[in-house]
This record gives structure tokens, C-alpha cells and sequence, in this order.
């Protein structure tokens, strides 16, 4: 099954990766680790697989690995905020 999962980007953005489930059931808000293009992130489902179209054929750009743990999601949230403060106050990341 395909699913969609946003990738938070240091920037505060974020890109959207569509992924292979395998056999795993997951719900839009879950978070994920992501073994994508740029290596193994943490990302967020805002599309789940029964919210998909048949109609439209994706392929994934990566593979789920299992569901994020609270100290993996925690850690990734903390490195973000770190990431918003450095750019806002002008500093080099």
C-alpha cells in the first residue's frame, strides 16, 4: 500500500514522499521512519492509504520501516525548533 508522509524540512517546510506501507496499517497524524532518497528520516502520514485514488498510479520513493518511537519523534522535533532559532536569528547552521 502507498501512503503519503510529509518529511519536515530544517527549513520549517516540508516535502511530501509517497511510500510503500509494505503490510503495515497506519492512519493520517502517525509518524513514521522513512528509509527515502536523501536516507532514513522521520516523517509525518497526511495521506493514508485508503485516502488515495485507485486511479492514480504512484510510485513510492521510499519504504516504511516501522513507526516512530516518542524519543525519535521528540529528538527530530527538538532538532527542528534548534534549526527555526538559527535561522532566525541569522546564524549558520
Amino acid at each position: 500500500m502507498i501512503a503519503g508522509v510529509r518529511l519536515p524540512e530544517r527549513s520549517g517546510g516540508g516535502q511530501l514522499l509517497y511510500v510503500d506501507t509494505g503490510d503495515l496499517q497506519i492512519s493520517a497524524g502517525e509518524w513514521l521512519v522513512i528509509d527515502g532518497p536523501d536516507g532514513v528520516r522521520l516523517g509525518q502520514v497526511v495521506i493514508a492509504p485508503h485516502q488515495l485514488l485507485e486511479s492514480a498510479p504512484l510510485e513510492p520513493a521510499g519504504i516504511v520501516l516501522g513507526r516512530a518511537r516518542a524519543d525519535e519523534r521528540q529528538s527530530s522535533a527538538v532538532e527542528r525548533a534548534g534549526q527555526r532559532l538559527l535561522q532566525t536569528l541569522d546564524l549558520p547552521a
